[in-house]
């Protein structure tokens, strides 16, 4: 992969819009994230297919408070970030980028006050929470129905009230000459606002020059995944001039990376997949004898206005108290974790190669690897070269069967081993399987003869020793893409269900003349919810709607 970006993703405009399933938050609470990337750079917006990667941030007038990373694909993505218990209440922004959108002079995030308020505790933001009983008649109450007229929505059989804790439908159909792709919240209305960050009011917004934007090219833009840098300390005496370093993901797939590190300042750059969740991941120098890592923060934390002040109000007492309820009833038994993920492609190196796959609870166990090598798997050996170990594997090559060199890779739960010695040490009675892979691949510039997959039991490479050239550290990876439907609620038994959230599709995507059916069910908490649609068009029109019904 090349070092810079070419022309065209120098001059590529992104701007990033966020629809959250809510307008505000207590703490202990999930923000659910819908994400588009859009491509300003023609006259007519589209959804962007450069970046790959969105950070996000949570920012108080102090400090970063929550971060995360949303993976994109096609313009598209999205998540959830946790709010610690321990957040003070008062405004926030949230705020989000790609590191292309940092190449501009001026940077131009997306922007988003949340308010968040802290039912467990009195802390409040410095200089930023007042109570005014006379701020409630000042927000602008928002309209009690907007509809896109291309779009309809229908709630059960055309009624207006729904039982409490009751399964009903909600029928949307895109009546568009195209597709769309939106973001469904279902949810109890919260009290009045005055921030509006609607995706059509974004656009309007967003209307600028393209040629009134200059860049500097600092950043390169992370079109496949995440660019992860770091910088590796080491000893000149024990440091040839060629270094190259190793990036492998703990688990049960094989993901692995290789850098080439600057002579002189030691840095690296690792051009990686998306590496989903928080992951531990494993940094090897081969070449060197002793060394030390660390990774540099991908948030930058771009200069941000002042965030206003957060007024509250004695009505929002009860609504905060039931609030409060649904959160602590969430975390005491687990219903926080009951949403959807999806599924996503974690395998790009092996995906679409078959192994030889050694369940070893299928043989006679032995204590030691080299007898399993002897007795069982017979694709494989051991060899001394220079006073070295090596493992060799049987090759399937254009001239028949041969035994690789000393270039086999070797993998402990998804750590990659380039010192075989410590592979003839491990305790076979740990691992589960050992998958054979026959054939030559490539990670980098380097071109590797055959695989060893190894996976023990636990997938926590226990008994495994590294060098003093190897670190094994935390990972902030990206968040799984993932949906809320309540419909995990039935695994629960005898714990009340005061969920204000019924239901959160960050991603519905609705064809041209396409009918769907939500199946919802609502909850023991009464009042007035809202059915809230936003999204765009594959044409770039925006589309917004909001409807209302009661749960009695």
């Amino acid at each position: 992969m090349g070092t810079s970006p070419c022309y065209t993703q120098q001059r590529t405009i992104e701007r990033i819009h966020i629809s959250t399933d809510r307008g505000q938050y207590i703490v202990g609470e999930s923000v659910w994230l819908s994400l588009y990337c859009f491509d300003m750079t023609e006259k007519k917006p589209h959804l962007s297919n450069l970046s790959s990667i969105a950070y996000v941030e949570l920012r108080s007038n102090e400090a970063l408070v929550v971060s995360a990373k949303i993976g994109i694909i096609k313009g598209r993505g999205n998540g959830k970030i946790e709010l610690p218990l321990t957040l003070p209440t008062g405004n926030y922004r949230l705020i989000a980028y790609t590191k292309q959108m940092l190449n501009e002079d001026k940077p131009s995030c997306f922007d988003k006050i949340l308010p968040i308020y802290n039912t467990l505790s009195t802390d409040r933001l410095q200089q930023g929470v007042f109570s005014n009983e006379d701020r409630l008649s000042n927000t602008s109450a928002l309209p009690d129905h907007i509809e896109s007229p291309e779009l309809k929505l229908k709630i059960g059989v055309d009624i207006d009230d729904i039982p409490q804790n009751h399964y009903f439908s909600v029928s949307l159909a895109n009546t568009y000459a195209e597709a769309l792709s939106l973001s469904v919240s279902i949810a109890l209305v919260d009290f009045p606002t005055t921030h509006d960050y609607s995706i059509d009011t974004f656009l309007v917004r967003n209307r600028f020059n393209p040629k009134d934007i200059r860049f500097e090219n600092k950043y390169i833009p992370e079109y496949e995944g995440e660019i992860i840098k770091g910088k590796m300390n080491f000893s000149e005496a024990s440091s040839p001039n060629a270094k190259e370093a190793f990036l492998s993901v703990v688990g049960t797939n094989v993901d692995i990376y290789s850098s080439s590190i600057d002579d002189k300042s030691g840095e690296f750059s690792f051009y990686t997949h998306p590496i989903y969740g928080n992951r531990e991941i494993s940094i090897d120098c081969p070449s060197v004898h002793e060394a030390s890592f660390e990774l540099f923060d991908p948030f930058v934390q771009p200069p941000i206005a002042p965030i206003p002040a957060l007024y509250i109000n004695k009505e929002y007492e009860s609504f905060l108290e039931q609030r409060s309820v649904e959160m602590q009833v969430s975390h005491r038994f687990g219903i926080d974790a009951l949403y959807d993920r999806s599924v996503v492609n974690e395998d790009y190196l092996l995906s679409d190669l078959k192994p030889v796959v050694y369940a070893l609870d299928d043989y006679t166990r032995f204590s030691a690897m080299q007898d399993y090598i002897i007795e069982i798997l017979k694709g494989m050996r051991f060899r001394k070269i220079d006073n070295r170990t090596f493992l060799q594997i049987l090759l399937e090559t254009n001239q028949g069967l041969a035994f690789s060199e000393q270039n086999s890779l070797v993998t402990i739960d998804g750590i990659a081993v380039f010192d075989h010695e410590r592979l003839f040490q491990f305790d076979p009675l740990t691992i589960n399987t050992i998958s054979l892979y026959k054939t030559s691949f490539r990670i980098g510039k380097n071109i590797f003869s055959g695989l060893a997959k190894i996976n023990t039991y636990k997938g926590n490479y226990f008994g495994l020793t590294l060098g003093k050239n190897a670190l094994i550290l935390d990972f902030k990876g990206i968040h799984y893409p993932s949906k809320f439907t309540g419909f995990d609620w039935e695994r629960t038994k005898n714990v009340p269900d005061v969920r204000s959230l019924l239901y959160w599709e960050p991603q519905m995507e609705l064809y041209s003349e396409e009918n769907i059916d939500i199946m919802v069910k609502s909850s023991s908490v009464p009042g007035k919810y809202a059915i809230v649609l936003e999204g765009i068009t594959s044409s770039g029109k925006p589309v917004y709607q909001r409807s209302f019904f009661n749960v009695k």
